[in-house]
């Protein structure tokens, strides 16, 4: 049987389609897609002015997406690109808070389901026969017994969850349960 031989979550697979990746790796592949950005084309967009410093309108073609300047943010529409016809209103913020709104919560959508796969993830990896067999290495290395009071040791902790996966025996110790909760309640 492989190390890694447990059956992987479907919400993984897409990560790990071609076998055992350490955790760095598919947070790595979840965060590239995560902060991939959608460029508005700024498909549909209206006249809108603002005023400078002095007083006078400057006019700008506005966004109704995404509230950006589709006319470039230093630029204005000369007096000839000015459609007449077109009524004349004022700059509208609102849209670009809304629209910011809007990309804040699929940032947080995101990282919220970044939080459940590395869950799934953590929960997949302890029933796989490779963390059975670094557990009980690092049990050896104590002799059953926790490393911080001499009881005997009940639970493996990971010092780090940083190289999830791919960890070595010196990235964990036996503990005890009160010293293992006593740890995570430190650092959570």
């Amino acid at each position: 049987m492989k190390l890694y031989e447990a059956s992987i979550p479907e919400a993984l697979t897409p990560y790990m389609a071609e076998g055992f990746v350490p955790w760095a790796e598919v947070a790595a592949r979840v965060r590239q897609d995560r902060h991939r950005r959608v460029q508005c084309p700024h498909g549909r967009t209206a006249q809108r002015y603002v005023e400078d410093r002095g007083g006078r309108r400057r006019y700008r073609l506005q966004c109704l997406d995404c509230g950006g300047c589709a006319t470039g943010a230093k630029s204005f529409l000369s007096r000839l690109e000015i459609n007449r016809d077109e009524p004349l209103t004022p700059w509208d913020e609102t849209i670009r808070e809304r629209h910011f709104e809007a990309e804040r919560a699929r940032y947080q959508a995101g990282m919220d389901a970044e939080r459940d796969l590395w869950r799934a993830y953590y929960e997949w990896y302890l029933s796989t026969p490779r963390w059975a067999s670094l557990r009980e290495v690092v049990m050896a290395r104590a002799r059953g017994r926790c490393e911080r009071c001499g009881q005997a040791a009940e639970d493996v902790h990971h010092f780090t969850y940083r190289n999830l996966g791919a960890e070595s025996p010196d990235e964990l110790a036996a503990l005890c349960r009160f010293h293992h909760r006593e740890q995570h309640a430190r650092v959570f």
